[in-house]
């Protein structure tokens, strides 16, 4: 239920993604390493779900740790000015903590994004969160009246082309 996982080398996936569950605490350290992963589902995908506590860091001298996807087939059909699906890196509806590294989505068309906090609680201290085609970085989606969705940025940067976090509030244009 608790453990710290340090990468040793890179990690490729296709498909299946990575689910931290409800209850597990971990600790990733990237450690100079890349996690990538490429979605080729016409559906919702995470590289990461994470459902418990996670926190990544990288404690690699260099600093070059990062976690990386991309789509192959993104939702570039969006009905009433939505898409019906994305593929993020990270959903969150735990607790996520950004100490270190880079996480990015690489996705050029349909609505894809690094950290998608679904009703969970996001901590930025370090690192760096961009979407590389200029979309946005973080979503904090702001869909319930019971449950907490926080996102607190104490540091790192973040970085995306429509807005760094968007405040996406169903049936209400954004707000950053």
């Amino acid at each position: 239920n608790s453990s710290t996982i340090r990468l040793l080398d890179n990690i490729q996936l296709e498909g299946t993604g990575i689910t931290v569950a409800a209850g597990q605490k971990i600790t990733l350290d990237l450690n100079g390493y890349t996690i990538a992963g490429i979605s080729n589902a016409a559906a919702s995908t995470a590289l990461i779900d994470n459902k418990g506590t996670l926190v990544i860091d990288d404690t690699s001298a260099a600093g070059t740790g990062k976690i990386t996807s991309s789509a192959t087939n993104p939702d570039t059909e969006w009905a009433a000015g939505y898409p019906a699906y994305s593929n993020n890196t990270i959903n969150n509806t735990g607790h996520l903590t950004i100490e270190g590294g880079r996480i990015e989505n690489a996705t050029g068309a349909g609505y894809c994004i690094p950290i998608d906090n679904l009703g969970g609680t996001l901590t930025v201290n370090g690192g760096h969160i961009v979407h590389l085609d200029g979309q946005d970085a973080i979503r904090m989606f702001a869909n319930s009246t019971t449950t907490l969705n926080k996102v607190e940025i104490n540091g790192g940067t973040i970085e995306g082309g429509c807005s760094a976090i968007w405040v996406h509030i169903p049936g209400a244009s954004a707000a950053s």
